[in-house]
């Protein structure tokens, strides 16, 4: 090996070390985020079906909502990675003003959807009690909006300045704190009313505050914050980064919110093949979603770290960063691949005991396990592009990916239309890795146009 090579490969190992310590934390804040919504479903389920079906449904009206404006506020993650890139702590502080001024105006906004989703409810024809049950509990969730909004603004800041671990910290110390408040409140314990399944929400609207409460301690505590006087004046309206947040934030928040709409799609288009098909379905559904964590959490590092380099007009290190991203998220994805083929019976063994479920959740375990590179690499070029704060155009190509190519080739496949022989759910997962597959080509594509042009806008 020549001293270039070995150059480079020094200068990948040191990026892939950057980016496994600024995701690790991310990884297992999102994986305690995940769990709260776990053990809300447990708790509420041992207290009653009625209540568990009912959780299930709220959190289907719950999801989206809170993706949106995570989704939205990854804009402000990008935009704060470039300005400490730059060293500009001035607009930094313009950052998290106006992000917290969207927040004021998103949560009401929220709030109203998830109080008047009975209508919607009642499209679904549940029992009366069952569909009184998921409108408080959305009621009772939506008290924890706007706290839940604030912090997603104050991780944000964290993330975008490159402090992980403290969010990590903050989401551990919630999941923590929300099982007790779960308890105390579904099963009237410790002078609390006996609120069933209804408790779950007003447990995680208290830890969406908590979590708020923990970020204002943090913000001002930590010296790289405290050092920023983030509240040294009154907040007020600078059209200019407000209209900027709104720009970027609005197309990921939009590409967040086509992923869930297009599971829950599938989910219907899947309904009448039966009980059994559904229950793998759903298997599969269920183990995609665990092992998403892990790209989306190097994706996340890796718009971060981009992101300041481009700020700081370190064009080619920011490149070097998205490639060792890309390489990460190859050997992470590979290897959850692999790890699934090779357990598919045993993973689905562990959701249920009845064969026909194992054996059609086996059978869509290998879709799942392919599926696994191309949405890994979709996530990463999308990563990317936002360190590039390009959003509109990867929005564009997840809706013609997703909607033009995942769900009528699925349902195609399924159902045997045009002549093709029917393959029933795994017409659907072939369906998506086809639609991955495709936007993980185009994205990366568009990745480098515009890595390109940014290269040779800044080398003249």
């Amino acid at each position: 090996m020549n001293k270039a090579e070995n150059s480079s490969l020094h200068a990948y190992r040191h990026e892939a070390s950057k980016l496994l310590t600024l995701s690790a934390p991310i990884l297992i804040g999102q994986l305690a985020i995940t769990g709260m919504g776990a053990t809300d479903t447990i708790m509420a389920g041992n207290y009653s079906a009625t209540d568990l079906a009912a959780i299930a449904i709220g959190q289907s009206f719950w999801l989206p909502t809170l993706l949106f404006l995570v989704g939205f506020f990854t804009a402000t993650t990008s935009l704060i990675a470039h300005a400490f890139g730059a060293n500009k702590t001035s607009t930094i502080k313009a950052l998290f003003g106006q992000s917290l001024l969207w927040a004021a105006i998103l949560s009401p906004l929220g709030i109203v959807l998830l109080n008047n989703a009975s209508p919607v409810i009642a499209l679904l024809k549940l029992e009366p009690e069952l569909s009184q049950i998921c409108a408080d509990y959305l009621t009772a969730l939506s008290y924890g909006l706007p706290g839940g909004a604030a912090f997603l603004v104050m991780r944000s800041l964290s993330e975008g300045m490159g402090k992980t671990r403290p969010v990590m910290l903050i989401q551990l110390i919630t999941f923590a704190t929300n099982i007790p408040l779960n308890y105390m409140f579904i099963y009237g314990r410790w002078g609390a009313p006996e609120l069933g399944g209804v408790g779950c929400g007003y447990a995680s609207a208290i830890a969406l505050w908590l979590q708020c409460l923990l970020g204002l301690l943090l913000i001002n505590k930590h010296s790289i914050f405290r050092s920023l006087q983030l509240f040294s004046d009154r907040i007020s309206l600078q059209a200019a980064v407000f209209k900027r947040i709104c720009a970027l934030g609005v197309p990921i928040a939009l590409t967040f919110l086509a992923e869930v709409i297009l599971f829950s799609i599938i989910a219907l288009i899947i309904a009448p093949m039966g009980t059994v098909v559904i229950a793998g379905h759903q298997i599969a559904l269920s183990v995609s979603a665990l092992t998403f964590m892990i790209p989306l959490s190097v994706g996340i590092a890796t718009t971060i770290s981009a992101g300041q380099q481009l700020g700081a007009q370190r064009q080619e290190q920011a490149n070097l960063v998205c490639r060792t991203g890309l390489g990460l998220i190859l050997i992470t994805s590979s290897t959850m691949m692999l790890i699934i083929l090779w357990l598919k019976a045993d993973v689905a063994g562990l959701y249920s005991n009845n064969d026909s479920v194992i054996g059609i959740a086996s059978s869509l375990l290998v879709f799942a396990a392919i599926y696994q590179i191309p949405d890994a690499v979709q996530i990463c070029m999308a990563s990317a592009l936002r360190a590039y704060q390009d959003t509109r155009i990867p929005l564009l190509v997840v809706l013609f990916a997703y909607w033009a190519i995942s769900v009528p080739l699925g349902w195609a496949l399924s159902f045997g239309k045009f002549g093709l022989t029917p393959l029933g759910a795994k017409g659907m997962w072939i369906g998506l890795v086809c639609g991955l597959s495709l936007a993980a080509l185009m994205l990366g594509w568009r990745y480098i146009i515009i890595s390109r042009r940014a290269m040779t806008a800044h080398q003249s």
